[in-house]
């Protein structure tokens, strides 16, 4: 069991009270609940906690499979399948749901004051590792490859968590995209990547917990310094005074204007690098609204796993409004 049986009089929902033993139950053990413990505790029948599973699917607080709805894929920034990045705490390992993902797990996980992130990179398989803690973004030179532009996150969202990764460096995604046939997205340094990700999940482990509307994400993404229509933001341009001092008090900010991450988005004299290998992050897709490619290139032979690849015609989509999990 990851949890207590529930009292008669517990005044939250079943939906939340399942939310809450599915996140609580990966926080704990690395691994999501199964509908039997689930049932067990939160005082449900089997089909009781289908029913709220599915409820919570469709509000993307959750994944579940497409083809086995007992089987819950992703609770970000939690996984149940290998998605290129594995996070190890003190006692427990979790597979990260992507880049952003990993480097949330420290904020979000009270008990971890740092986590160790591993990785390759997709272009020439090289491993990667840090240790990401809540007191300052991790040294290194690697960049993170978003691909898929936010408004389009929910089409296939593993397809989408699979395709946001770590690079050596902006030769090595170049090198990546050309292989792929894939359209360059959006690339930050470490340092941004760290912000991006330190307060999106804050209070995802709590009762009352609700997710981001769209126009609060695109506050958030405005704050990190995060800009254009990849984001679903206004184009580059510098934020507020009053949003970059929130941006700072909320510890999101960083030491770079949200004016300068914004032109640069990879930071820290690499943007002479980024112009060379020909990205421009702050723009969206060249055609947003083209058909992304149905291939998953998320390892070498361009396959997520061996143990895990969505079924063809089959992806994991929701009919909610496109706000990133």
């Amino acid at each position: 069991m990851t949890g207590t049986r529930p009292e008669a009089s517990d005044p939250l929902p079943a939906t939340e009270r399942v939310r809450l033993a599915v996140y609580r139950g990966f926080a704990r053990t690395g691994r999501a609940p199964g509908v039997p413990e689930l049932a067990a505790l939160n005082a449900l029948t089997p089909d009781g906690v289908r029913r709220e599973l599915r409820a919570l699917h469709n509000s993307h607080d959750l994944v579940l499979d497409p083809r086995d709805g007992d089987r819950i894929v992703m609770a970000h920034p939690f996984a149940s399948v290998p998605l290129g990045f594995s996070v190890m705490g003190a006692r427990t390992l979790w597979w990260g749901g992507c880049a952003w993902d990993s480097f949330a797990m420290p904020h979000l996980l009270r008990d971890e004051t740092d986590v160790l992130v591993a990785t390759r990179c997709p272009a020439c398989d090289t491993p990667h590792a840090w240790v990401v803690g809540r007191q300052a973004p991790p040294p290194g030179d690697q960049v993170a490859h978003f691909l898929v532009p936010m408004h389009r996150v929910w089409d296939d969202v593993v397809r989408t968590c699979g395709n946001q990764r770590l690079f050596c460096s902006t030769d090595c995604v170049g090198s990546w995209l050309r292989r792929t046939g894939q359209e360059r997205g959006y690339v930050m340094d470490l340092a941004t990547l760290w912000h991006f990700a330190s307060d999106w999940y804050t209070g995802r482990l709590d009762a009352g917990y609700t997710r981001r509307d769209p126009a609060a994400a695109g506050a958030y993404f405005t704050q990190i310094g995060l800009h254009g229509s990849f984001w679903g933001c206004p184009t580059e341009g510098p934020a507020p005074a009053a949003s970059r001092r929130a941006a700072h008090r909320a510890g999101i900010g960083g030491r770079r204007s949200p004016a300068r991450a914004s032109r640069t988005a990879v930071g820290s004299g690499r943007a002479g690098a980024a112009e060379r290998a020909g990205f421009e992050p702050a723009r969206a897709l060249a055609d947003p609204a083209r058909p992304l490619p149905a291939r998953h290139p998320m390892n070498r032979s361009g396959h997520l796993s061996q143990s895990w690849e969505p079924a063809s015609g089959a992806p994991l989509v929701s009919p909610q409004p496109a706000v990133p999990a």
